[in-house]
């Protein structure tokens, strides 16, 4: 019977310190990489048609809003 207890009591520690972590992972922000640093597209293709679509956009030669 004092077996089952403590195993109770551990699950309880657990799920409170799992609770606790992905509370603390919400409230923190996240550190992304800033946009402006990257310059290389990963296909040349997808260079071509984000020029001639999106590039006006990024350079604010225009106000619509980038193409999805």
């Amino acid at each position: 019977m004092g077996t089952n207890i403590r195993s109770l009591s551990w699950r309880r520690w657990g799920a409170a310190a799992l609770m606790s972590l992905t509370t603390l992972a919400g409230v923190t922000q996240a550190q992304a990489t800033p946009w402006t640093s990257r310059s290389a597209f990963a296909l040349p293709e997808f260079a071509t048609i984000w020029r001639s679509s999106d590039e006006v956009v990024a350079s604010g030669k225009t106000a619509r809003s980038y193409t999805w």
